[in-house]
């Protein structure tokens, strides 16, 4: 592989875990303009069980309503990122995910895994697919601790 192909490869997988950084900010923000920019207009989200859901308008409704839930404070972790490359030059980055809220001292959070699909647009790379696998569903810790 010459040089410069290793140079864009290097970029893409950079850029991939960029994308993935920036949309766990957005949610920890309530950022819906920073989202936006991160999405193809033709993105599908995919959260098995429910119906995918797509295009940017509707992703974005769907988060908005997500984040109507008001908390005291919320984080999104993307961890063990792995970014596999295709020849078509578009790029999938898995990662695990961990999310903590805190809300009227009470903490809660949620495991499982991120899967985003991620292709060059000009000179960014946009979100074209999300899957989220939630392995845990958000629910108090003291919950989980049988309390």
């Amino acid at each position: 592989m010459k040089f410069e192909q290793q140079l864009a490869l290097l970029q893409l997988k950079e850029d991939a875990r960029d994308v993935l950084n920036s949309y766990c900010r957005a949610l920890d923000t309530d950022d819906l303009e920073l989202l936006a920019s991160i999405l193809d207009s033709q993105v599908v989200l995919n959260r098995p069980p429910d119906q995918p859901v797509t295009g940017r308008a509707a992703v974005l409704d769907f988060f908005q309503g997500a984040l109507e839930h008001k908390v005291d404070s919320r984080k999104h972790f993307a961890t063990n990122p792995v970014v596999t490359v295709s020849e078509d030059g578009t790029a999938r980055v898995s990662s695990y995910l961990y999310a903590v809220h805190y809300v009227q001292e009470t903490l809660s959070c949620a495991w499982g895994e991120y899967v985003f699909d991620v292709a060059c647009d000009q000179d960014r790379v946009l979100i074209t697919g999300l899957q989220i696998r939630l392995d845990m569903p958000i629910a108090p810790i003291r919950s989980m601790l049988g309390q």
